[in-house]
């Protein structure tokens, strides 16, 4: 799905989610936010998707949106929750869960 739509982006693809819980527990994550008038779409093409208004005499904002994030930051501290030593004490806890 990635390449096929955005086949000039690369071979990445955004974890918004795991972006969002990493701001909520070190928000030194994101090192640029905005200001912007959203809203998301209920219908048509862009069903489910927010719209930001950036019209040059928008409406009041309603929304602060991340708009740059410290990768290096966000890696390490998603490799912290969810890596080795934490999936090892994960799976130690759900194999003592059923005793």
């Amino acid at each position: 799905y990635e390449t096929a739509r955005f086949e000039n982006r690369g071979a990445w693809s955004p974890i918004h989610d795991a972006l969002a819980v990493c701001a909520a527990i070190d928000p030194g994550v994101l090192t640029h936010m905005e200001r912007a008038r959203i809203r998301a779409e209920v219908t048509g093409k862009s069903d489910g998707e927010i719209l930001i208004d950036r019209r040059a005499k928008a409406e009041e904002p309603n929304a602060t949106l991340a708009v740059k994030a410290d990768k290096d930051k966000f890696l390490n501290l998603l490799l912290k929750l969810f890596g080795p030593p934490a999936l090892e004490e994960f799976w130690k806890e759900e194999a003592g869960m059923g005793q």
